[in-house]
Parts: structure tokens; sequence; C-alpha cells
């Protein structure tokens, strides 16, 4: 049997740490539909605000190294894939039913109402492993980029607030029971710097990353109920193109499709590929 036909051993994320974790995921995302990358306080950063429990993750490695990696993360009952990827090497060679079978069956014994998860659309194998598995869609999410009216009226001036602040009132808005898993006040609340957020005259909030130099990144952009429709969120973005300078502003493709419409009013132009987000529910036992 050679190296790469010996069966994996699955290892729990906790028995490694952030940096050699940080190696294995991506060296499983390696030529992946889109870029992935993180560094091991990235991932970090990210399993923490997310909800990503080590102890349910895993990475599975043979003896040339990591072939397959699962972040599974929890809250109230519910659970998701937050990642799930196989290396390179060990593509189209039937790993990934067996392994998502038995993520599959660790939640169903943990009682999980539900695991969801996203995909992008044009990952067509990744889908229909998914949906051979009873996985269904739910929602469509868009990514757009913004062009904001820089040139048009002045813009309010920006005040620096609490990511907590923002998560709060999200969690008392309706909306947000149907945002993703990302946009959840739980994953806002958790989210570190450089993520911040900027205000605008009490009436419109924006969660911002500008500290990346290719582009100005907008997670979320939320006005509150009784100022909706006055433009506030308009003059907000272009305030936001003021800081960004020559770097687009881009939103990741985290919008629901119920809220594609209102991207596309302030002006985003959606990007190229869009996510599914996809759910199963834990079968009944009868």
């Amino acid at each position: 049997m050679t190296p790469e036909a010996a069966a994996p051993d699955w290892r729990r994320l906790d028995a490694f740490g952030w940096n050699e974790a940080a190696d294995a995921f991506n060296r499983c995302y390696e030529n992946y539909v889109i870029p992935i990358r993180a560094t091991g306080a990235e991932l970090a950063a990210r399993c923490r605000a997310e909800g990503v429990e080590p102890s349910l993750s895993h990475i599975l490695r043979d003896p040339l190294g990591p072939v397959a990696l699962a972040l599974v993360a929890r809250r109230a009952g519910r659970a998701r894939l937050a990642a799930f990827a196989v290396a390179p090497r060990a593509r189209g060679k039937g790993l990934a039913r067996p392994v998502l079978a038995r993520l599959l069956a660790e939640s169903d014994a943990r009682g999980d109402a539900t695991l969801e998860l996203e995909v992008f659309e044009h990952n067509v194998p990744a889908v229909r492993l998914y949906a051979g598995q009873g996985f269904m869609r739910v929602d469509r999410l868009f990514g757009f980029v913004f062009a904001p009216d820089t040139a048009g009226r002045a813009a309010p001036a920006l005040v620096e607030r609490p990511v907590g602040e923002l998560a709060h009132r999200l969690s008392r808005d309706p909306v947000a029971a149907a945002l993703p898993w990302q946009l959840q006040p739980e994953t806002l609340a958790a989210l570190p710097v450089p993520w911040t957020v900027l205000a605008a005259a009490d009436a419109s909030f924006a969660l911002v990353d500008l500290s990346r130099t290719d582009v100005a990144a907008v997670r979320f952009i939320y006005t509150v109920p009784a100022q909706r429709r006055r433009g506030h969120a308009r003059a907000l973005l272009a305030a936001i193109g003021r800081r960004a300078g020559r770097r687009p502003v881009v939103a990741p493709e985290l919008v629901p499709e119920a809220l594609a419409a209102s991207a596309l009013a302030l002006g985003g132009r959606p990007l190229e590929h869009a996510q599914m987000r996809m759910s199963r529910t834990r079968p009944q036992r009868g």
C-alpha cells in the first residue's frame, strides 16, 4: 500500500497548534475554486468568532501530511460545517463522501437539530455531494463591489463604535434570524481587530476592515429601522469610499438573497460567484 492509499488518521483540531492547523488548512484549500488562505492567528480568530469547537473539528492525515480538514461550529443546538476541504492529492479518490458521512453521524449523535454550510454554486461536485447527503438549499449569498458616490453630497462624519454595539442592535432586530452564521450577532460580537464599526449619526452602521491594501472590506451595513429609506446607508457608503481612496469597496459573498436588492440599490455590482447556503435537518428516529 502506498502512503497516499493508507487510511487517514483522524485528529482533533485541539491536538494542533494554530500555526500547524493553518498549514493544514492552507494545504487542503490549495487550488480551491476561490483562493483561501489563513495564518495561524487569522484561523484562531475566525474559529473563535464563528463558534468553531476544536474538540469536534478534525484534521485528517496520512504519512505524507494532511489530506482533509473539517471545522465544526455549534450554537444553541445548531451546528455548521464551517470549513470542509480535501487536499489536491486526495481529491477525486472517494475520500470526501465517507468523511462527510462520519461528520453527519457525529452531528446526529450529538443531537444537533440542523447542520448548515455554505458552498460556492460553481463548485458543482461539492454541491452534488451535499445534496446527496440530505442538504437542501435555504438561501443564496451574494457579494458586491461598490463604487460609492464620493463626489456627491457631503459625507457624514464617521465615529468608530464598539463592534458589540452593532451586535446588540442587530440582536433585537427580526432580520437577524435570516442572516447567515457569519453575520449573526454572536459572530459579529466576537470579531477581532482590524474589524471595526463606523457609524454615522446613530442611524447607520458599517462593519469594515480598512487595514487591507487591496480592498476596503465591508461585511455588513445596518440602518436602524426608524431611519431606513432616508439615504443614510448611501451616505455612509460614500464616507467609507472616501476613506478607501483608490481601493474598491467590497462586500464578501454573505449578502442574503432577500437583501440583495438593497445592495443593488446602493450601486453594488454583484461579484462573479454566489454561495449557496444549505442545511440538513437531523433525521427523526421512528
